[in-house]
C-alpha cells in the first residue's frame, strides 16, 4: 500500500513567484521617489554650507565669501515698512569654471526661521552699488561687457527689501546654484550674519 505523497498549498508553491513580485513592487515604488527626491534637491536644496564671516567657501567650480552686509533706506521707494539690505560677494572662479555657469547663482536671505527673501527687481539695483548684480558678468563703467575670469577676484552686489522689523544682525545671505548646473549633493551657501 502506497503511502498518499501530501500535496503543497498555493503559497508554498508560488512563494518564489510571490517573493520575487514583493521585492519588483517595493524597486518599482522606490526608484520614481529616489529619482524624484534627486530632482526636488536640485530645485530646492536644503543643505546648508555654512560660512563663518569673511570666510571663503568651496562651492560649484569657484570660492565665494561675502564681503559685509549694509541696511539702507530704500531709495525709489517711500516706504516706512521695509528697508534694502545691500549684500557684497566676492568669488573666485576655478580654471574650467565659465560666466555663464556663475550667473546661474541665485541669491536670497533668510532669517533663523528659515523665512526667504529674493533680490528686488532691477529697478532699485543701481542705485546702491556700481558693482554688478550679477554672480557672474555685467556692464563695466563704459557700458561694455565683462566677465568672471578664472583665478581672479569678481565682485558683484544683491539687494534685498526686507521687513523693517527683522533685526540685521539675524539675516543670513545665502547663494544657491540650481539645477542643472548644481551638483547632485543639494547644497547651498550660508553665510553668516555680522555680528
Amino acid at each position: 500500500m502506497s503511502t498518499p505523497v501530501p500535496t503543497q498549498g498555493w503559497w508554498r508553491r508560488q512563494r518564489a513567484w510571490l517573493f520575487g513580485a514583493a521585492v519588483l513592487g517595493a524597486w518599482a515604488l522606490y526608484m520614481p521617489y529616489r529619482e524624484w527626491r534627486e530632482m526636488d534637491q536640485h530645485l530646492f536644496p536644503t543643505r546648508p554650507i555654512v560660512v563663518e564671516q569673511g570666510a571663503w567657501a568651496r562651492y560649484e567650480g569657484a570660492r565665494w565669501r561675502l564681503l559685509g552686509t549694509d541696511i539702507e533706506p530704500l531709495k525709489r521707494q517711500r516706504r516706512d515698512d521695509a528697508v534694502a539690505l545691500v549684500a557684497r560677494f566676492e568669488v573666485i572662479p576655478d580654471p574650467g569654471t565659465t560666466a555663464a555657469t556663475l550667473d546661474a547663482c541665485k541669491a536670497r536671505v533668510s532669517d533663523r526661521q528659515e523665512r526667504h527673501w529674493d533680490p528686488d527687481s532691477g529697478s532699485q539695483l543701481g542705485t546702491y552699488s556700481a558693482l554688478p548684480t550679477s554672480c557672474g558678468s555685467g556692464l563695466g563703467a563704459h557700458f561694455e561687457q565683462v566677465e568672471a575670469k578664472p583665478g581672479q577676484a569678481w565682485s558683484f552686489v544683491k539687494v534685498f527689501k526686507v521687513p523693517r522689523t527683522l533685526d540685521a544682525r539675524e539675516l543670513q545671505p545665502e547663494i544657491i546654484i540650481r539645477w542643472p548646473k548644481q551638483s547632485p549633493n543639494g547644497s547651498f551657501l550660508r553665510f553668516r550674519p555680522q555680528p
